[in-house]
This record gives C-alpha cells, sequence and structure tokens, in this order.
C-alpha cells in the first residue's frame, strides 16, 4: 500500500531550507556574541591585572624601609627571645612541652642550660 497522497516535495525542501537557513543564523549570531563576551572578559581580566600589578609594585616599594627596619632591630630581638625562650624551656620541665608545641627547640638542650629540676 503506497501512500496515495505524494507529499508536495518542493514545499517541503523549501520549508527545510528555510529552517536550515534560520538555524545557520542563530548559530552565527551566537557566535559572534561568544566572540564579544569572551573578548570583553579578557580586556577586564587584563586591566585587573594590570591594577593588581601596579598596587603590588606600590605595596613592595612602600613596605622595603619597613622589612630593612626589622631585619636590622627587630629581627635580632626576636631571635634573641626565642633563645632565651627556648633556654628556659629547657630548664624549667614545666615549660618544655610549650616549647615543643610551638617548634621553638628542634635540639637537645643547649650546652649552657641548668639541669632541670627533680
Amino acid at each position: 500500500m503506497e501512500n496515495e497522497n505524494p507529499p508536495d516535495v518542493p514545499a517541503d525542501l523549501n520549508e527545510l531550507q528555510s529552517q536550515f537557513d534560520s538555524l545557520r543564523r542563530q548559530i552565527f549570531v551566537i557566535l559572534v556574541l561568544l566572540i564579544v563576551v569572551s573578548g570583553t572578559m579578557n580586556i577586564f581580566l587584563l586591566r585587573q591585572w594590570r591594577y593588581a600589578s601596579n598596587d603590588a609594585r606600590t605595596l613592595k616599594e612602600q613596605s622595603a624601609p619597613i622589612f630593612a627596619e626589622y631585619q636590622k632591630v627587630s629581627g635580632p630581638r626576636i631571635d634573641e627571645f626565642v633563645k632565651r625562650v627556648t633556654e628556659y624551656g629547657w630548664s624549667h620541665p614545666d615549660f618544655r612541652p610549650i616549647t615543643l608545641k610551638y617548634s621553638l627547640s628542634t635540639s637537645g638542650p643547649p650546652a649552657t642550660a641548668v639541669p632541670p629540676r627533680k
């Protein structure tokens, strides 16, 4: 049993062709929008990177004197304080767990340390 009324082939082809053309235009518009949006995003990220680089450079220049002052004055004082706390920890057994907890001392007691109390 064949189809008694054959479909109108030219009308169906024209309709399919118009749908195909419409779909092609939509895809083209979406691709153009995608390129525009990604370009805009890249420009935005480039500007943010430049701002962050300038801020980091400025911060580094402003903080250099502070770090130099710390290394000259405060650094040795802190090192001396840590050394004294470590010696205190080795000479007082009650304080030793604190020195071990904060890794103030990884080696044995210093040569000048007083033996622990009994």
